[in-house]
């Protein structure tokens, strides 16, 4: 992988261009491969439709790769980033990543990655609030930390089989489920 960054940023192979150690240039590899996937990875704006915990944690990584991101969040995710930032901790590093950041669905206008990552709940609604506001051709990637997302028809194969982690033959509709949490605003 690394001699392919390095192809990539314009930099011989080191061991076969210059066979021994004492022969080789001094290189700043890193810097190179850096500029070189970057450079190659132009994802244009990127939108993160639910900016929890996984939303917040791609969308951070990405603008703190330098990526223009906008996290879609609720009010007060969106108070919290506007007045300090996003704070990322990794056994890495701990970083205030200063974002862009709405309450409004059409702040994803533009986008060419929209990262969808709300709650199981809150797909079809969240989903509904986006749509007019997509680009034709923008990619929409589900990002959702749950498997049983609920949709408003059953899945092709529902009446014939069942998941594979189930030992349970299907059942459709899915059983309503309750919350305590609070609906989103979209």
């Amino acid at each position: 992988m690394i001699r392919n960054a390095l192809r990539l940023a314009g930099v011989a192979d080191p061991v076969r261009s210059f066979g021994s150690p004492a022969r080789r240039p001094t290189v700043d590899w890193r810097t190179r491969t850096k500029e070189a996937l970057s450079a190659s990875m132009d994802l244009g704006r990127i939108a993160v439709m639910g900016a929890g915990a996984v939303g917040c944690y791609y969308g951070g990584m990405l603008a703190r790769a330098g990526h223009d991101v906008m996290l879609i969040a609720r009010a007060q995710h969106v108070e919290a980033v506007r007045r300090s930032g996003l704070r990322l901790q990794t056994n890495a590093f701990d970083a205030s990543v200063p974002m862009q950041v709405s309450e409004e669905p059409s702040a994803a206008r533009g986008a060419k990655l929209v990262l969808f990552s709300v709650k199981s709940p809150d797909t079809e609604r969240a989903g509904a609030a986006l749509a007019p506001h997509l680009d034709p051709d923008a990619v929409v990637l589900s990002l959702q930390n749950g498997v049983a997302t609920p949709s408003a028809s059953p899945p092709p194969s529902a009446a014939t089989s069942s998941p594979p982690w189930s030992t349970s033959p299907p059942k459709w509709p899915p059983p309503a489920t309750s919350s305590t949490t609070a609906a989103a605003s979209w």
